[in-house]
């Protein structure tokens, strides 16, 4: 008689959703989820800070590089203009 009691106990209690009256493990599981997501934004945050920073130091390099590109570009049809006869 025991036995199937024991069995009957047991299995009332894993089907159990939650041990609690309100929330139970779900509540508390979604709570240190949001916390992970939230130290997980910082980082982003952090990291997107930094890069913007690291963009700040490039952008006269940056623009150097595409002055320097222009440049070449406009010699370059200087060139091809002298060479390739403009009524052809």
């Amino acid at each position: 008689m025991q036995g199937p009691i024991l069995l009957l106990l047991l299995l009332v209690q894993l089907l159990r959703p939650s041990l609690c009256d309100y929330g139970g493990h779900d509540l508390f599981t979604s709570l240190a989820q949001l916390g992970e997501l939230w130290r997980d934004e910082r980082e982003v945050v952090r990291d997107i800070r930094t890069a913007m920073e690291r963009m700040e130091e490039m952008k006269e390099v940056l623009q150097r590089y595409v002055i320097g590109r222009r440049v070449t570009r406009d010699y370059e049809q200087c060139i091809l203009a002298t060479l390739v006869p403009s009524g052809t």
